[in-house]
């Protein structure tokens, strides 16, 4: 099994970059990690932690996640200058893949000048730009045919109101694209965007969704008040996966 955390799960607590929130993700017992690079400052950091010595080698999986809170990516200056950092990162950590938000992609030759391995993460409904159905997502990979996809689980069961089999459609429609899987839970009674833990939510059938897709790296993204629930959280979805 390869289950693990996006370093963003403490975020209030613990910088998401940083050796702190990477150490404790080995003690929880991952072996998968995304390193969550959401803020100016964040991928910033991505530089400070190459030269504290860190490595990632231990992990068996790796991958990194690009900003997606209105941080549009185009071919101008800045996002050059954030995408260099990014590279960097992500040579140095050998990550597999670099996870994108596609409603955070203004121009996606911003891209060409690098070397990543693109993995496109289905969106949820609330997103001004939603990207959630396999007909708003296919544009992207005809034009683009070496894109991989992340796959959002809980994305998918809360966009379900008016198509109630879109996780299987999705399934369906990218499993050759399908490389890693974003895992957490929500609160169907509040309209804003959350990931909320599902130890908490008890939401069992979106971690029995992903039971067999356990060759796929699982990357819990739920917002966890400390390195106690993450624990927790961790091992109620190993549970879960391993019965």
């Amino acid at each position: 099994m390869l289950l693990g955390f996006s370093t963003g799960a403490i975020f209030r607590k613990t910088p998401s970059i940083s050796r702190e929130i990477i150490d404790i993700c080995r003690e929880i017992g991952c072996n998968v990690i995304e390193l969550s690079a959401k803020t100016d400052e964040e991928i910033n950091l991505l530089g400070d932690l190459i030269e504290s010595g860190e490595k990632l080698d231990d992990f068996e999986y790796v991958s990194l996640h690009t900003p997606g809170n209105g941080f549009m990516f185009r071919k101008d200056a800045k996002h050059r200058d954030a995408l260099r950092k990014f590279q960097r990162a992500y040579d140095h950590f050998g990550c597999k893949h670099l996870v994108v938000h596609p409603s955070e992609i203004e121009d996606w030759k911003v891209f060409d000048e690098f070397s990543f391995d693109l993995a496109v993460e289905n969106m949820s409904e609330d997103n001004p730009s939603p990207f959630y159905l396999p007909e708003q997502l296919q544009g992207i990979f005809e034009k683009n045919k070496d894109f991989k996809m992340t796959f959002d689980v809980k994305h998918a069961f809360e966009s379900n109101g008016e198509r109630k089999n879109l996780p299987e459609e999705l399934c369906e429609a990218f499993k050759e694209k399908i490389v890693e899987i974003h895992l957490s839970g929500y609160n169907p009674q509040v309209t804003k965007h959350e990931h909320r833990p599902l130890v908490e939510t008890l939401q069992d059938e979106i971690i029995d969704f992903v039971k067999d897709k356990q060759h796929l790296p699982i990357i819990i993204e739920s917002d966890c008040e400390s390195a106690g629930q993450m624990k927790a959280e961790y091992e109620y979805v190993k549970n879960i996966l391993e019965n």
